[in-house]
């Protein structure tokens, strides 16, 4: 959520929220002052603002001492502060500059357009579906009596139509269900998953919370069959052309626009891109050793 200002005469911006909490404590910004933010027609007072009204309400029950303006010196201020306005007021560039290591990028002001790339996004999700993958592999070792080495190419057709193949595929399915719903819980308490967290990736809703769980299952549901093809070929195949057909149009995902959330990720460090390689391939060493 980020706003622009009309401050004697002159645009500023954008002003993040917490900023604008900052500028209204001081008295900078007062219930006058013209605002506009994404999706307005016009330039607006900020007390027509429902979030700002709440600002300008907590600064009013505030006791910490400080000395609030007048009425007069608000008038005063605003006094030959409002330009002419547009008939359509211009919309601020998406485009970001470059921010420093560590820093939080976030979405752009189009809803649902995501700063983080996609490559970056099917990583982690690549490291979650491993992750699990795996787990399903340790579990079908332990449940399912091992199997003799194949010696021939008849013995390998053998044993994947055999009765353990097919037990073993029904515990990848139902973990992989299952993971998308444990994926809603993860989102709902923390806004992130394993491969994304070490990617430095968080899910949030506009007002910088992490998802309400009923939003976080439905992202799971509509990840899992419009965005993996329910991780079978060739829904699969069809799934990725259209996430990618999506983000190149749109600048973000189908599940994160419809339920308007949005993404934030850190700038990735050096030694951050190692841990996650390194714990990438011990789960293919697992996963390959495990299949064996």
């Amino acid at each position: 959520m980020q706003f622009y200002l009309v401050i004697d005469g002159e645009k500023t911006g954008p002003i993040s929220h917490l900023q604008m909490a900052e500028r209204i404590r001081k008295g900078e910004v007062t219930e006058e002052t013209l605002v506009w933010e994404q999706g307005m027609d016009e330039w607006e007072p900020a007390s027509s603002r429902d979030t700002l009204a709440k600002l300008f309400s907590e600064r009013d029950e505030a006791e910490d001492g400080e000395r609030l303006p007048t009425e007069e010196e608000i008038a005063e201020r605003q006094r030959n502060s409002k330009p002419p306005l547009p008939d359509d007021p211009p919309l601020p560039s998406a485009r970001l500059p470059a921010t420093p290591q560590g820093a939080v990028v976030t979405q752009s002001l189009e809803r649902g357009q995501s700063n983080v790339s996609l490559r970056r996004r099917m990583a982690a999700r690549f490291f979650d579906y491993l992750l699990v993958l795996t787990l399903c592999a340790l579990v079908t070792k332990l449940m399912l009596p091992p199997t003799a080495r194949p010696a021939t190419l008849q013995d390998i057709i053998d044993q994947m139509q055999s009765e353990n193949a097919l037990k073993a595929s029904l515990i990848g399915i139902a973990g992989i269900i299952v993971w998308h719903i444990i994926e809603g819980v993860f989102v709902h308490m923390f806004g992130t998953t394993p491969g994304k967290a070490l990617l430095r990736i968080r899910i949030r809703r506009p007002e910088g919370w992490p998802p309400k769980l009923g939003t976080s299952l439905a992202r799971s549901f509509l990840v899992y069959v419009f965005g993996v093809g329910f991780v079978q070929f060739p829904f699969f195949i069809i799934g990725l052309i259209f996430t990618m057909i999506r983000f190149k149009t749109t600048g973000g995902c189908f599940w994160d626009q419809t339920l308007g959330l949005e993404i934030e990720g850190e700038t990735l460090t050096s030694q951050r891109i190692v841990l996650f390689l390194s714990i990438l391939a011990l789960l293919i060493v697992a996963q390959v050793g495990l299949s064996i």
